[in-house]
């Protein structure tokens, strides 16, 4: 089984989601958590929590500010 866990930089992207997935089913359902990937680290802990087979998904905005996602 194939799981999809969405990393979103706020409300809004959090909103867009979850209307794709829900109501429009345009994208997979999966889990969606706010986490800003540019400006927070994807640190091993939250990597850890990911089920085996997870596709990860960034949405975020290309005004975020920093340029690079930092992963530790």
């Amino acid at each position: 089984m194939e799981y999809f866990q969405y990393y979103v930089e706020g409300e809004d992207e959090e909103k867009l989601v979850n209307v794709l997935k829900s109501d429009m089913q345009c994208i997979e359902a999966g889990k969606v958590q706010v986490l800003n990937p540019v400006l927070e680290k994807i640190t091993p802990l939250r990597l850890r929590t990911l089920k085996k087979n997870t596709t990860v998904i960034l949405v975020f905005d290309t005004d975020a500010g920093e340029s690079e996602i930092t992963f530790v």
